[in-house]
């Protein structure tokens, strides 16, 4: 078994120990600028570097505050293009709590949603968002307060 089998081998055998989804990497610093997607793959959040894209921590829950939405367009066109999933849509903002427990209650919130298929923007009560004050993300959704939501206009 090399080096990169062996890593594998004890993240798996991690998460089937602690029943948990998150990554190995400890979470990134409250007040961190992060960018954050969908893990369709995983069930997860991506917790990312803005500047090199590397993912730094897979999480269960995260809230952001001063978030922006990023989607990159040329990419968007090739999934368009191919139908072929690829990442190109994050939400960009300073991380306030990562994995938090018990998870953030989002009860009465608005969930905020992307469909590059439907349009190049993401949306909360079908209207395009341009950004929004605080978002909490959880059970593969963004949910935020309907006053903190930014709408584009």
């Amino acid at each position: 078994m090399n080096a990169a089998s062996a890593t594998c081998a004890s993240e798996r055998e991690q998460m089937a120990a602690t029943g948990s989804a998150s990554s190995a990497l400890p979470p990134p610093d409250p007040g961190t600028v992060v960018l954050v997607h969908v893990n369709l793959h995983k069930g997860t959040f991506s917790v990312s570097d803005p500047r090199t894209r590397r993912v730094l921590h897979n999480a269960t829950t995260v809230t952001l505050e001063a978030v922006t939405f990023i989607i990159h367009e040329s990419t968007r066109q090739r999934v368009l293009r191919d139908r072929r999933r690829q990442v190109h849509a994050w939400a960009k903002g300073t991380l306030v709590t990562v994995d938090a427990d018990p998870a953030p209650d989002v009860s009465g919130m608005v969930p905020v949603r992307y469909n590059p298929y439907r349009g190049g923007h993401f949306t909360a009560d079908g209207r395009p968002l341009a950004g929004a004050q605080r978002i909490t993300f959880r059970d593969r959704l963004g949910y935020l307060e309907a006053a903190d939501a930014r709408f584009q206009d």
